[in-house]
């Protein structure tokens, strides 16, 4: 067994556990995804996206969750520290956790945060709709995106605990092994009114709190750019678990993850227990692929909470599970929540 398949055994076993069907998918999915991703970072990165910020309306106080911030820091400093530029792109609800984590890291004149515009106010209908035709300065803002300085120098675009819409019929039907009962099934587990929709692991919908960055994702299919494109969630209702069928997702929490399930694909998926955890293990095999792997290794249990305290008491950020502002992801308390890390770094050792 391969350091890389390691690695995929650490985070497909550590729990919470990716709530979906797994039986359905190859008992190689997150072993060959992290494989092909990493080795693609390894071989080809030269500036990386990372997109983040996954927004709690109803915590106390609402704020961005512990879970992707974290994880798009940790891969940041990483790649930087091989030697490739990365750019992080979130919405104005994430600009202050992001720019106070790469504060805390130094790294604040290293690594621009691009901000996806929203679509109005938020009493404009724009703002709660993701139909094309309520879209077009997001869609503008996307394309124009991939021909300004920044953006046409990018390699990889990563998405990290970045919420997106939920199916349609439409893309529904993209997937080649659809049939009319799967249909069918759609139709009675989705209601029109939600589809298209960016739903929280509550079925809230938080379409206009979430700035529409997947359009970048859908701008690089359409327009085929030679651009990677990676999803890292947990839930599967983040950016890339359309490459997941979503049949996968139905009977999860009573149909939950089918309801909210995310449309959007990309290249590769790495889904797993938490987020962040996705990410670790990301840098910790191209940090293998390159021969690098000290940079990994000098991750500190230390550090990592120190980071997460500043932004949770500065940013604010929350718990997204608990919604309160408390040094944990998703429920675990961070010394939990590291046990995954501290295996990872033991494969190195």
């Amino acid at each position: 067994m391969s350091i890389i398949d390691n690695i995929s055994d650490v985070i497909k076993n550590s729990k919470p556990a990716f709530p979906i069907d797994t039986t359905s998918l190859s008992a190689s999915f997150v072993s060959f995804n992290l494989k092909e991703a990493s080795k693609d970072i390894a071989e080809n990165g030269r500036t990386i996206g990372i997109v983040t910020g996954f927004y709690i309306p109803q915590a106390n106080p609402p704020a961005s969750e512990t879970d992707g911030p974290p994880g798009a820091l940790v891969l940041a400093k990483g790649f930087i520290d091989m030697g490739m530029k990365v750019i992080i792109i979130t919405d104005s609800y994430h600009e202050t956790v992001i720019k106070l984590g790469l504060e805390f890291l130094g790294l604040e004149k290293d690594i621009p945060i691009i901000l996806f515009p929203f679509d109005g106010r938020f009493d404009d209908p724009a703002r709660h709709s993701n139909e094309k035709k309520f879209s077009k300065n997001s869609i503008d803002w996307a394309s124009n995106f991939f021909t300004n300085d920044i953006g046409r120098k990018v390699s990889h675009l990563i998405a990290i605990e970045r919420v997106g819409p939920n199916h349609t019929i439409e893309s529904i039907m993209k997937h080649n092994d659809f049939s009319n009962s799967i249909i069918n099934k759609f139709e009675s587990i989705v209601p029109k009114d939600k589809r298209n929709k960016c739903l929280n692991f509550r079925l809230k919908d938080i379409t206009p709190f979430t700035a529409k960055t997947h359009l970048l994702f859908e701008e690089i299919i359409d327009k085929k750019l030679p651009i990677t494109t990676l999803g890292i969630g947990d839930q599967g209702n983040e950016l890339g678990m359309g490459k997941i069928n979503w049949e996968n997702f139905l009977k999860a929490d009573n149909n939950r993850r089918a309801l909210s399930a995310c449309r959007i694909s990309t290249d590769y998926l790495i889904p797993c227990g938490i987020s962040n955890w996705g990410g670790y293990a990301l840098l910790a095999a191209v940090s293998q692929f390159l021969d690098k792997s000290h940079i990994f290794k000098k991750i500190s249990f230390k550090e990592e909470k120190n980071i997460l305290e500043y932004i949770v008491n500065k940013g604010p950020a929350v718990d997204g599970i608990t919604g309160k502002q408390s040094l944990s992801v998703d429920g675990l308390a961070f010394e939990k929540y590291f046990e995954p890390i501290k295996e990872l770094q033991k494969l190195f050792s």
